[in-house]
């Protein structure tokens, strides 16, 4: 019958699809099992056979161990299978009630319970209760129930029950234990578990200081019976740094934080030896970092520091080393003794690992930090100086091949006439000419560099010559001047990088070319325990891509004879996406241990991202990609749609769309959206799916993918969401995130083009869905992937602190409000200089069309800007404001600590903001979506920036 089974259903649909082959594979397992029940029943009746019998006792002793070992052997193999099955109540109650035929509940009670746990997770208490109920009865012949069944019923109590009765089965649950004579003779082991549920139970539930100090003790008590805990260590740390959070006594909180620092570092310990026992690691690392980063000072806390972190895996300290870097320059001698003495035992073992971090943080403007990481440099030449040398060379070489000294001059000549014409800051304007003037003193080192000299070197001589004329004497007449040849620089500029369509080494960065088998790992690739894959050689061309800042694609060769893509980017600061990856990661893992989301496969694809400087870094390649901007543009074209038809119907309103009072945008938009289908990301799916069964397929992995990031977007305050930042994964159908500049909401609060909407979620990207639009697998993965972030809370708030308190990465939550710029004496209001009609009557157009400024500045009619390429609107990026600029000099470019005054505000305002996310008080409770909300949603949209694409 098996046999037959086999080669009818299962053969056929498993030719179709595993998903449709797995109900009959189950089937199979069954029939499997009753014919092992069926074997073993009928040699239980051979033993009884031969007890009857009276055959000799050597051969009645000789069967009966056998029958002990082919039961033994048959409960190993059933729990085997049982582990690769999915975590489906469905699955497990089929399987057990086959197996029930032979093996009672009492004796497989590990299954069942975790049947019923598994039963709690999923909220089907009614299977629950019945099963626990049944284990009790079983019992009952043989008295009192054993106690992790005992437990589990007082944990379904607990976790369900109305908040007012939580307390009542609490104390039950304590009485129960005082009063058990057999809790004396319980295996220590299980004794800790059980206090370590009551502590864990009762945190859950605490209100007040006094409450955890009353749980740090319980939990206390739990490693009194095992010592090796880590859960317990991680709850005992995680209760005295909330119980330091709240404290106001500097004595008696010493005290905690010391208790704090010992708990979290027992947790890593014991959580990095075992992969079981480490789900915390990432979380506890950070926060004990924040606590040596504010109390590491203090010698009894400095001393156990010391004397213990050398005992956890460095593999533990390798994820966080972006946050350990990030504060190396901290004032304190003590903690950065500590600090530095940590990165040198990581370098000393994986060397690696830390390189690449190291040659960015080499470069850094802040003396201290300067100093801190060459002496970690210098100690790593002791054992790998091949190593270190090979670094330092690609890390420069990429840089230079990154930003080319033209783009360089047009990025910078840009900002400087931002920061001119909009904030007549002539400080800011000085730094950014002085910083382009003083890099062409700079030794040649290839053919570019000599060909960018020789074409521009005199008109950039000749106008610094009237910078410092005009610096000297004020004149804005010189000003004019200079700026007039900076103009024409500009364009000759931007005219020879609208042709650049490939890079060649040979030309761009010799040394990178000739760079070849070396000891270095391929960047991001890293992985400790797992094959080295080092850098066999670069390919000679990159191509560059048509994007505003040109990125190129680098192309490495491994150790392994594979390619590996990178993307290289210029002008763009890719230490906060770095952080995006750390948190995405986290979320994954948090998504892999629950066991809906873990079927599900809701996991965020990530890609690696290596900062080589604070304005350039390499983005690992993600393959079989293209940009939903892109995939629309595609099919447009292919089906002869104007690419783009919702400008042309927005036109025939009004040509100054982003001008308009929000009612008529309001009114332009609703218009648009009746006039379009907005159905080209549906018709995408479709066609490019080779069969409606894939196309099902990639329709719900796209669907749970957005659902997943929205989500998580969400709670990172995630903006500048428009399309060339969603991408589209051809053979699976997931979306993927790209550019993480924008998080903590800033693009909500930025003064131009706000984004009024939590994640992106317009018609194109709704009709992509099934036909009951968001009101089905998309609502379902939403409230799934938050139940998730929010039983989590605690794991994400760690991540999220070290985010929002990292000196490196706190500057974009400023503004101009925020923060002013100090007053110097030789800070001259530019508009006193030159009169502001001559600069608010700017003709980008004439210029563009070679007029020069004193040509233009006389007929000038309308304001513009003087460098503008057509694009500023649709891009929009954060650091086209001069203000922002400021700001990024201020403090991230120059890596200056932010006062802590202004840095504890604005931390204070994002974490508080995340917190009622994840406590689901971001909106009023039971609020329902009116007609009225839809039509804010829609105000909010319209409100959008063109190159949002919001008609889209």
């Amino acid at each position: 019958m098996k046999q037959k089974y086999k080669q009818g259903r299962v053969e056929r649909d498993w030719m179709e699809s595993y998903d449709r082959a797995q109900d009959g594979v189950l089937k199979l397992q069954q029939l499997v099992e009753m014919e092992e029940i069926i074997e073993i029943k009928q040699f239980e009746n051979k033993v009884q056979k031969a007890a009857q019998e009276n055959v000799g006792e050597y051969s009645y002793i000789k069967l009966l161990d056998e029958l002990e070992i082919r039961k033994k052997k048959l409960k190993d193999i059933w729990h085997d299978r049982l582990s690769g099955a999915p975590k489906d109540i469905d699955v497990w109650y089929r399987l057990l009630s086959t197996r029930q035929l032979y093996l009672p509940k009492v004796h497989d009670l590990d299954i069942w319970i975790k049947f019923a746990k598994l039963c709690l997770k999923r909220q089907k208490m009614v299977l629950c209760k019945s099963t626990i109920e049944i284990l009790k009865e079983q019992f009952q012949n043989q008295g009192q129930a054993p106690l992790p069944v005992t437990l589990h019923i007082f944990n379904m109590q607990f976790e369900y029950v109305h908040a007012k009765h939580e307390i009542q089965i609490l104390d039950q649950v304590r009485e129960y234990f005082t009063n058990q004579e057999q809790i004396s003779s319980i295996d220590s082991k299980l004794k800790a578990k059980t206090f370590f549920t009551l502590g864990k139970w009762a945190y859950e539930r605490a209100e007040s200081t006094s409450d955890l100090e009353q749980i740090t003790k319980q939990f206390d008590e739990s490693l009194q019976y095992n010592s090796t805990y880590a859960k317990a260590w991680h709850y005992y740390g995680l209760c005295n740094f909330e119980v330091i959070e709240q404290q106001e006594n500097r004595q008696s909180m010493n005290a905690h934080v010391f208790a704090a620092v010992k708990g979290f570092l027992k947790s890593i310990s014991l959580g990095s030896r075992d992969i079981k026992k480490g789900r915390y690691i990432l979380q506890d690392t950070l926060r004990l970092l924040s606590l040596i980063f504010k109390y590491g000072m203090e010698a009894a806390i400095s001393d156990e520091f010391r004397q213990n972190y050398k005992q956890i895996d460095v593999i533990a300290w390798i994820d966080v080393i972006p946050q350990i870097l990030a504060r190396i320059q901290i004032q304190n001698p003590i903690i950065q003794q500590l600090l530095q003495d940590l990165l040198i035992h990581i370098s000393r073992i994986h060397p690696q690992a830390l390189i690449y971090p190291l040659t960015v943080a080499c470069k850094s403007k802040n003396q201290i930090k300067r100093l801190q990481v060459l002496k970690i440099l210098d100690d790593m030449k002791k054992h790998s100086p091949i190593l270190v040398n090979e670094a330092l060379i690609i890390s420069e070489e990429l840089n230079r091949t990154a930003i080319l000294l033209k783009e360089a001059w047009r990025e910078g000549i840009q900002e400087a006439w931002t920061s001119f014409s909009q904030d007549k800051n002539k400080t800011h304007v000085e730094r950014i000419l002085r910083g382009l003037h003083d890099n062409m003193r700079v030794k040649l080192e290839s053919l570019s560099e000599i060909s960018f000299h020789q074409t521009y070197g005199q008109e950039i001589f000749e106008a610094e010559a009237w910078l410092q004329r005009y610096l000297r004497t004020e004149d804005q007449v010189c000003l004019c001047v200079a700026f007039d040849i900076y103009t024409r620089i500009y364009h000759k500029v931007q005219k020879s990088l609208e042709k650049m369509k490939k890079v060649h080494l040979e030309n761009v960065s010799p040394k990178l070319l000739a760079t070849q088998n070396c000891e270095i790992s391929i960047p991001g690739l890293y992985k400790p325990n797992k094959q080295l894959i080092t850098i066999n050689g670069f390919a000679p061309r990159l191509d560059v891509l048509s994007s505003k800042q040109h990125p190129r694609q680098v192309k490495m060769f491994g150790n392994d004879s594979k390619e590996y893509h990178f993307l290289l980017k210029g002008h763009e600061d890719l230490r906060q996406d770095e952080r995006v990856m750390q948190l995405f990661s986290l979320v994954n893992r948090l998504l892999t241990n629950d066991t809906e989301t873990e079927r599900k496969d809701l996991t965020i694809t990530r890609y690696s991202v290596i900062p080589l400087s604070h304005n350039t870094g390499l983005l690992g390649w993600v393959q079989n990609c293209d940009t939903l901007q892109q995939l629309v543009r595609e099919y447009r074209d292919k089906y002869a749609i104007r690419p783009n038809a919702e400008s042309t119907l927005m036109e025939q309103f009004c040509s100054q769309y982003q001008n308009l009072p929000l009612p008529n945008k309001v009114e332009i938009y609703r218009h648009i959206l009746e006039n379009t289908r907005g159905e080209d990301l549906q018709k995408v799916l479709w066609i490019k799916s080779p069969n409606s069964e894939v196309w099902l397929e990639r329709r719900i992995n796209y669907t749970r993918s957005l659902a997943t990031m929205s989500m998580v977007g969400y709670i990172l305050g995630l903006g500048d969401r428009h399309p060339s930042n969603f991408m589209l994964q051809r053979l699976t159908g997931k979306i993927v995130h790209i550019d993480f500049g924008d998080c903590f909401e800033v693009a909500m609060k930025r003064e131009k083009y706000p984004e009024r909407v939590p994640f992106r979620l317009t018609r194109m990207l709704v009709k992509a869905m099934e036909a009951c639009g968001i009101e089905g697998v998309y609502r379902h993965t939403c409230n799934v992937v938050m139940r998730v972030l929010r039983e989590n809370k605690e794991s994400l708030l760690a991540v999220l602190d070290s985010f929002v308190y990292d000196p490196l990465l706190t500057w974009r939550l400023l503004n101009a409000q925020d923060h002013k710029p100090k007053k110097e004496a030789r800070n001259v209001d530019l508009h006193k200089q030159i009169p502001q009609q001559m600069i608010n009557q700017l003709n980008d157009k004439e210029i563009n069309q070679g007029k020069s400024l004193i040509q233009v500045i006389p007929e000038a009619k309308r304001r513009g800007s003087i460098i503008d390429d057509g694009k500023q609107q649709q891009t929009l990026k954060r650091k086209e404001s001069g203000r922002e600029k400021e700001i990024y000099f201020e403090f991230a470019d120059e890596e200056r600590e932010i006062p802590d005054d202004l840095q504890n505000q604005k931390g204070l305002e994002v974490i508080e903001r995340i917190k009622k996310k994840l406590q689901g008080r971001d909106f009023k409770e039971h609020e329902v979506l009116s007609t009225e909300s839809q039509q804010l949603i829609m105000k909010n949209i319209a409100q959008a920036y063109l190159g949002w694409c919001p008609f889209w």
